[in-house]
């Protein structure tokens, strides 16, 4: 949780959807990385399969399946739940 702490640190009251989506797919402590690829852990199932940003007053999701460096992030969007 240190890089995670450390990086959110230097955007702290700036971080935005980009900010949190590069954030995520940082690979700076190898092999310990926060987005893992497969060939990170050789003969261990490890991986990043998802990575989620989520924006709910916006209504948003940006969604990365697989390892968000590999994998671009989708937005979706969602509207009122009826009442």
């Amino acid at each position: 949780m240190g890089r995670i702490r450390e990086l959110a640190a230097e955007q702290r009251g700036q971080l935005d959807v980009d900010g949190a989506q590069e954030l995520l797919q940082d690979r700076t402590c190898y092999p310990d990385t926060l987005c893992r690829e497969p060939e990170d852990s050789p003969g261990r199932d490890v991986m990043t399969f998802a990575s989620l940003v989520a924006g709910p007053a916006r209504r948003k999701l940006w969604v990365a399946v697989g390892p968000p460096n590999q994998h671009a992030y989708q937005r979706h969007t969602f509207t009122s739940a009826p009442a």
